[in-house]
């Protein structure tokens, strides 16, 4: 059951080999890579959907992929009076109305160019700290001064009232700016995503490939990892732990006393010290080979049968394979 705040935001799976839906963004720590759009709990961090975003379908153009993405990912919050917040390339007038259908709310930054925002807010003169608030069918679209004008639609905040955030000037001093609420609620709910990047970044798992589907997979075994731990802290039956030693008991849990090596099956030692073990000796024909009518000579006998065997024959010979 996720919590009342939720945040939906794109993130990137780092990948620089040959995919028809690499995607590239510049403005991102990582520029290359498989697009993931997340939704997140903003105050645990919890990863509760995804959805890896393979390029446009292949009828040809989509419409509205924002809509369909925010849609998509909030399917199972419908009449649950969630709240949920994500950036400006999402939201449309109709998106916001639609979610207000389903009994979720939902606060977002909005391009002044989307359809159904408000005209006179566009062009409207505004000194720093100063806003204009709009409603239409329980809708409020607002535009706010900072050092650059931000517009946001809205439909969980209060289109009236006033707040601060702070900013920093040049010198270093914090001084408190005004805004209406809807910019102190996004501040506040809308990292979810990046905080659980940045989780998921702390100890990454080292992955070199070139098939993309092996980083998408570990991609899928980090989010497991982090949801785990933060399911971990919330629980009333454990005590708290860092995310170190908590990843190193999953390890331990998971592994046991596993080993990559292989095993020797153990050999035969006589009263001499010979065992069967391969050693040079003279070409000869292989006497596994002959068995099936094969003529491979090899200059590798065994030690203690004292038998031309190739390589690969000397495994089946003394299992009992001929």
């Amino acid at each position: 059951m996720p919590s009342r705040e939720n945040g939906i935001y794109e993130g990137l799976v780092k990948f620089k080999g040959r995919l028809g839906f690499k995607q590239y963004m510049p403005m991102k720590p990582i520029k290359r890579g498989i697009k993931v759009w997340m939704r997140a709990e903003s105050i645990t961090h919890f990863v509760s959907r995804f959805q890896v975003y393979t390029g446009r379908p292949r009828g040809g153009k989509e419409d509205g992929l924002g809509e369909r993405v925010v849609t998509e990912l909030s399917s199972d919050l419908e009449d649950g009076h969630y709240h949920l917040y994500f950036d400006n390339f999402f939201p449309t007038f109709r998106l916001m109305k639609s979610l207000l259908e389903k009994g979720i709310y939902a606060t977002a930054t909005t391009r002044p160019n989307r359809k159904g925002f408000p005209a006179p807010l566009k062009n409207a003169k505004l000194s720093r700290g100063e806003s204009l608030v709009m409603q239409k069918s329980g809708i409020t679209a607002c535009s706010w001064q900072d050092k650059k004008k931000v517009n946001f639609f809205t439909t969980n905040c209060q289109p009236n009232g006033q707040g601060t955030v702070q900013r920093r000037s040049r010198d270093g001093t914090l001084t408190d700016v005004n805004a209406p609420p809807c910019v102190s609620a996004y501040n506040k709910f809308m990292g979810g995503v990046d905080y659980a990047d940045q989780k998921r970044g702390d100890y990454k798992i080292p992955v070199k490939s070139r098939r993309w589907y092996r980083y998408l997979t570990i991609f899928f075994i980090e989010t497991a990892a982090v949801n785990a731990f933060i399911l971990r802290q919330l629980s009333p039956n454990h005590a708290r732990t860092t995310q170190l030693k908590f990843r190193l008991e999953l390890i331990d849990n998971l592994l046991r006393n596993y080993c990559s090596r292989k095993r020797s099956a153990g050999v035969m030692e006589v009263a001499d010290g010979k065992t069967h073990f391969p050693v040079k000796g003279p070409v000869n024909r292989c006497m596994q080979c002959a068995k099936t009518g094969q003529r491979h000579r090899s200059t590798w006998r065994c030690a203690l049968c004292d038998v031309t065997l190739c390589v690969g024959c000397f495994e089946p010979f003394h299992s009992g394979q001929h």
